[in-house]
């Protein structure tokens, strides 16, 4: 027969390993979350940037391809107006153009 160290009616003295064991997981736990957060919060910034700096760079290309235009005297094929003919680039075919 195997002698028991505590009797069958009371519990053996906690040690309170299991509330720093949860408090260390929780810090850990918190550390990766604000981490990630910070992660995301950076590919976002990183993103927007980008995302300006494509649309900024296709108008500047845009811009310049215009520019050519009216600088070589072409009548781009959107100078077409209302009434059929076809405009001077950057100038007004009349005074109601204005």
């Amino acid at each position: 027969m195997k002698l028991r160290p505590y009797p069958y009616n009371t519990r053996p003295p906690q040690q309170g390993i299991a509330l720093v064991t949860v408090l260390v997981l929780l810090l850990l736990s918190l550390t990766a979350v604000l981490g990630a957060l910070r992660y995301s919060n950076l590919n976002e910034a990183m993103l927007g940037n980008t995302s300006d700096y494509n649309r900024t760079f296709a108008a500047a290309e845009a811009l310049v391809r215009d520019a050519e235009i009216d600088i070589r005297g072409r009548l781009p094929p959107y100078t077409l107006q209302t009434d059929g003919s076809r405009g001077t680039p950057c100038r007004p075919t009349s005074a109601t153009d204005f």
